[in-house]
């Protein structure tokens, strides 16, 4: 583990008794740095958070993290070494921050996630056990009088023998009684929450986790959110689940129908018709095979040779563009040498919701034949303009029935006709963030060679240092979206 701990010549920085090494994510929630324990030679991960930036709000989400994971013990549940709440974080340029450590079991094979989006959809026996595991966690956790409220493949990681480990419980609740507060990932949420309605925190669990067991079995959502307005859901909600299937199996011919009958089960629009966790693993379905430990690593070792290959890709793809543009004034880093920059203009803003939330590019491109050339590009995505605004070089785009997205060009300034940097802002308006991930990969592949630098909102996708894209920032993220990263 040494080479992940230190970074070529670089002075070793140390919080107590651990070293600290490298970033191993950046989310709403912290920070997370890779660590050794000296005193016990033990790798973990520490999650920091900078304790100026709590608000009454962030802080609750803390304790309530805190108090789930020391109440759990369970081999599918992230191990919580130890809470530290005055912590001093000795920053690179020699400077401390007070921050919360938490030091937490490592996940070594990182999340669910990275597997799905890079590696495509698990086979029916990689599914079942991965969803035993997640099932296990809960009952325990719903023994304890805790509901998660945050089930999904991000949430869900990997140790150095590829076995799940349910983490992030800063949205859980303790309490036996209904619950009212809206939170979680609104792709994942039960019915009831986006009703507006008191609901049972374990029934919603086991919502979510349905929807995760889908996704694992054919690498896109169920729905794109479980309200009226969306087909698959509405035909859920009047029990006409034969034409949800049938929608379905147009792109996934072979689910299997035993499956089928699983979900049909967890997909109901009211929680009082919902299975329990007893009703889940009661199921047919339940008792088909699932993997031994070493035929699990053997199966998924593949795909971590697949997903450490992309994640190398996009890092030197990351550093690459960094040496291309060294200034680091702000966020949008435009390089100040190259021949088509105008240096007497700065680069464009965006609006206040959309730098956080949108992936952002760079284009000396004139803002109208860069829309042009966006537009084509997603034509050629079969993407379906829904709406057009010339007048502010605005698409809305539709990508087959499950993800909409908006495509913007900023300009620096308005009264320049020439020689503009200009910034093309694309943000997830609707859909599962998976299926957006493809698309912006898709679509950042057909105009690369009139894009310069690039920087990603948390809604966009991970970038250097990031390990998974987050959807859709302060939209989606209902509740825990108050901490500033160190």
């Amino acid at each position: 583990m040494a080479q992940y701990l230190n970074s070529g010549n670089m002075q070793e920085r140390m919080m107590g008794q651990y070293t600290i090494g490298r970033t191993l994510g950046s989310g709403m929630s912290g920070k997370v740095k890779l660590a050794k324990n000296n005193t016990t030679g033990e790798v973990v991960a520490l999650k920091l958070i900078q304790r100026s930036t709590l608000n009454e709000r962030s802080r609750q989400n803390l304790v309530n993290e805190i108090n789930a994971m020391k109440a759990v013990n369970h081999p599918n549940v992230l191990n919580l070494k130890d809470v530290e709440e005055d912590a001093q974080y000795p920053k690179k340029n020699g400077t401390n921050k007070q921050v919360v450590m938490l030091v937490l079991e490592i996940a070594s094979n990182g999340e669910l996630f990275d597997y799905l989006m890079h590696t495509g959809p698990f086979s029916e026996a990689v599914a079942r056990t991965y969803f035993s595991q997640m099932i296990s966690a809960l009952e325990e956790c719903h023994r304890q009088g805790i509901a998660h409220r945050d089930i999904k493949p991000e949430n869900l990681f990997l140790d150095d023998s590829f076995q799940l480990k349910v983490a992030d419980f800063g949205l859980s609740a303790m309490t036996d009684h209904l619950l009212k507060t809206e939170c979680g990932t609104r792709s994942y949420m039960a019915p009831e929450i986006l009703g507006n309605q008191r609901y049972d925190g374990k029934k919603a669990d086991i919502w979510s986790a349905g929807v995760v067991l889908f996704i694992m079995m054919t690498g896109h959502p169920p729905f794109q959110i479980a309200l009226p307005q969306d087909w698959w859901f509405n035909e859920i909600q009047h029990r006409r689940h034969e034409r949800f299937w049938q929608a379905h199996l147009r792109t996934t011919p072979n689910f299997p129908p035993e499956a089928q009958s699983f979900l049909n089960t967890i997909f109901t629009a009211s929680p009082d018709d919902r299975t329990t966790i007893e009703g889940m693993k009661s199921h047919p379905w339940m008792s088909g095979p699932i993997l031994t430990g070493s035929e699990l690593q053997q199966e998924m070792v593949d795909r971590k040779h697949r997903v450490d290959g992309e994640k190398e890709r996009e890092r030197a793809a990351a550093r690459a563009k960094k040496a291309q543009q060294p200034h680091r004034g702000n966020r949008r880093r435009v390089d100040p040498f190259a021949s088509n920059t105008h240096r007497a203009i700065a680069p464009p803003l965006l609006p206040a919701h959309m730098d956080q939330t949108a992936a952002v590019f760079y284009s000396s491109e004139a803002p109208d034949a860069l829309l042009e050339r966006l537009e084509g590009a997603c034509q050629q995505m079969e993407g379906r303009v829904l709406k057009q605004k010339p007048e502010k070089f605005k698409l809305k785009v539709a990508f087959g029935n499950t993800v909409q997205a908006t495509l913007q060009v900023f300009r620096t300034n308005p009264d320049e006709e020439a020689d503009d940097i200009v910034a093309f802002a694309l943000e997830k308006k609707m859909g599962d963030v998976l299926d957006f991930q493809k698309i912006q990969k898709g679509l950042m592949e057909k105009v690369h060679d009139v894009l310069g630098g690039s920087t990603e909102g948390e809604g966009a996708g991970a970038g250097e240092g990031a390990d998974v894209p987050k959807p859709e920032g302060n939209q989606e993220e209902v509740l825990g979206d108050d901490v500033e990263l160190i």
